[in-house]
């Protein structure tokens, strides 16, 4: 501590809260992530076999787009598809329909092979984007309610 002042207390704060939402800013835009028990789903018809239908995680999600947990044995999902009418559950009460491209999808091995897909939203009307941003929002003002201030 600087000369006349006291020593710095170091404080830790233990607790299962922010494991419900993490906030990540990247890409110029806040990527939220939530929980596995509260995890947002998306559910539509593969690109190139319509008749599949699959539904899959969202890893984290943004209002530019979201990451998806493609677990090995799904459909693959190249980068460049359009993904046609997908619906969006970020829980009971928001859900939106939109298109999305895929921009990438990474590989992940370890215990849970599969892969990061990342997607881009296209077209996303203004209820959607509303409701996302509402989504977000949300989180936001729950995390925020959650830090610590000094």
């Amino acid at each position: 501590a600087p000369p006349g002042h006291g020593p710095k207390v170091a404080r830790t704060l233990f607790s299962d809260a922010p494991e419900l939402m993490l906030m990540l800013p990247r890409r110029r835009a806040v990527r939220v992530r939530r929980s596995a028990q509260q995890t947002p789903w998306l559910h539509f018809a593969h690109p190139l076999l319509p008749e599949t239908p699959m539904t899959l995680r969202a890893i984290d999600i943004s209002t530019s787009g979201c990451g998806l947990w493609r677990p090995a044995e799904a459909l693959p999902l190249q980068p460049g598809l359009e993904l046609r009418a997908v619906e969006v559950e970020l829980d009971d009460e928001s859900i939106f329909f939109t298109d999305m491209r895929v921009q990438h999808a990474t590989p992940s091995g370890g215990p849970r092979a599969g892969t990061v897909v990342g997607c881009n939203w296209l077209r996303l009307s203004d209820p959607a984007q509303d409701t996302l941003q509402r989504w977000i929002c949300r989180g936001r003002r729950r995390r925020e309610r959650l830090q610590l201030t000094p």
